[in-house]
């Protein structure tokens, strides 16, 4: 086949934006479009709003911003873009995300363009997700969102679960499960000084940091060797009134870094002896996979695609209530460094088989190529 010999597609990635890089969608995104552009491919990111303050990837980054993006709307720069530049030859418009303007572009293509549309949902049509803001939401859906996925010839989940999520919500295209890369770390012995519990991610209540918080309010008499390390941004009423209630209650050794990036995200994971993340709703849940690849263990809950962190031995897996939370965390605190360290190494050594990117982007390449050029179905595609 033409693409299977040349192995070069013209593919565009579109996304809401990619201003804050320790956002999953920006990391998993970039990622997918580096490894795609290493295999030979013209891939171009688009996406609205201000640039990111690094971009490590080989694919190119097409911005559009201004006054209408700050009103939540696309620029016509953006629009003539998709009209023009997406649609003259045959390619790929991969799009990520719900509920924003940038999931609206498919409006903008005909039934005759020679392009094939594929979509990540990126977790927004879990339960939890569909029913958060409920009221503004189904006026969007129902006049704008779902007539633009209509229009997508294949559909991409992360899991099982968001691909019976896709079906739920009413969608009877294909549907690819293919699941987020995640970057190796070279292994090294990390210098676990303090015994530390990691909290690393957006500080929103679908995360269920107040969970972990108030869990951890209740056992740190217990577990006076033990520090609560929260990682992200508070930089919402969220995140402040969390702050407030650690101060207020004097909830002990818990201490907010803000966002952690780069070489001090890698060290804060790897130097941890446990990572938490007590959430109501992830499609994927890229910090449990940073995690294990770090060879930490992890807790985390029935709302993610991770069950096979309890049965590999390699964390545990519980309801999203603070009793579970506790119960788990006590668990977790009682085992030596030792048996944590057995427990981390199983993990990475399930994430670096399963989840390394080359592995995932050669998967979303042979759906890219099935696509253009049809054939045999690939085996993680159901129909």
């Amino acid at each position: 086949m033409f693409l299977n010999e040349l192995c070069k597609m013209k593919i565009f990635q579109i996304l809401q934006g990619v201003g804050n890089p320790s956002a999953g969608p920006t990391y998993s995104v970039g990622a997918l479009s580096h490894y795609l552009a290493a295999n030979k491919n013209d891939v171009t990111v688009v996406g609205l709003g201000n640039s990111p303050s690094v971009w490590p990837h080989e694919a190119r980054l097409q911005l559009f911003s201004g006054a209408s993006v700050r009103y939540g709307l696309a620029p016509l720069e953006a629009i003539r873009f998709v009209r023009k530049e997406l649609v003259r030859e045959p390619g790929i418009l991969h799009g990520h995300g719900v509920w924003r303007i940038s999931n609206l572009f498919p409006l903008m293509i005909r039934k005759t363009d020679p392009v094939k549309l594929i979509w990540s949902p990126r977790g927004m049509f879990t339960e939890w997700s569909w029913n958060y803001r409920a009221s503004i939401k189904r006026p969007f859906w129902y006049l704008l969102q779902k007539p633009a996925l209509n229009k997508v010839h294949c559909f991409h989940g992360t899991a099982q679960s968001e691909c019976d999520d896709i079906r739920r919500v009413g969608f009877l295209q294909p549907v690819a499960v293919i699941p987020n890369g995640v970057d190796i770390p070279l292994f090294r012995e990390a210098p676990r000084k303090n015994k530390t519990v990691v909290f690393l991610s957006r500080i929103h209540p679908k995360k269920g940091l107040h969970l972990l918080v108030n869990a951890w309010a209740e056992i740190a008499g217990v577990r006076p060797d033990w520090e609560l390390l929260i990682a992200g941004k508070v930089d919402s009423a969220y995140g402040r009134q969390l702050v407030q209630m650690v101060n207020d209650k004097r909830i002990p050794r818990v201490r907010f870094l803000g966002e952690v990036l780069g070489s001090e995200k890698t060290e804060l994971l790897a130097c941890a002896h446990l990572f938490v993340l007590p959430t109501f709703s992830e499609n994927f849940g890229i910090a449990i996979a940073e995690a294990l690849a770090h060879g930490t263990p992890v807790i985390t809950t029935l709302h993610t695609p991770w069950e096979e962190v309890q049965t590999r031995g390699c964390g545990w897996i519980i309801r999203a209530e603070v009793s579970a939370l506790k119960d788990a965390l006590l668990k977790a605190l009682s085992l030596s460094e030792s048996e944590l360290d057995v427990m981390g190494q199983k993990g990475r050594n399930w994430v670096k088989s399963a989840y390394s990117w080359p592995k995932v982007s050669d998967m979303m390449q042979e759906l890219y190529i099935w696509q253009l050029e049809g054939g045999a179905r690939p085996q993680f595609v159901t129909l």
